[in-house]
């Protein structure tokens, strides 16, 4: 009966952590974020507009820093997954100074909203 009793505590302790996370890969969805492209560490350190946006947030993120787009409501979505790897990583830093729209999956990691980007456009005026 003991070693039955150890299972138990076994699988409550491993699993319980794997449910905590479920509701939130559940709760997982696609959007559309419209916004300009930013430097993630000079916005969350209160830069100056001008650091986060322009071509010292492109400089940043030519050496490979977070990048993020600052959506009208005033949401900040870092952006993760293909477009922040290989070939797409050359990509991003030269919208660094328009407006884009983002499309992919919206997420929470680390107290941060991410958007694993299948989709990234200049806006056209």
């Amino acid at each position: 009966m003991k070693e039955f009793s150890r299972r138990k505590t076994f699988a409550a302790i491993i699993g319980a952590p794997i449910l905590a996370a479920l509701p939130q890969t559940l709760s997982a969805s696609v959007e559309t974020v419209t916004g300009p492209l930013i430097d993630l560490g000079c916005y969350e350190n209160g830069r100056p507009a001008r650091e986060y946006t322009g071509i010292h947030a492109r400089a940043c993120a030519l050496e490979g820093f977070f990048e993020g787009v600052l959506a009208s409501d005033g949401k900040v979505y870092q952006i993760v997954g293909s477009y922040t790897e290989n070939a797409n990583a050359k990509l991003l830093p030269f919208y660094m100074t328009r407006a884009v729209t983002v499309t992919g999956e919206v997420g929470q990691k680390d107290g941060r909203m991410t958007i694993a980007a299948t989709e990234v456009k200049p806006v056209t005026r």
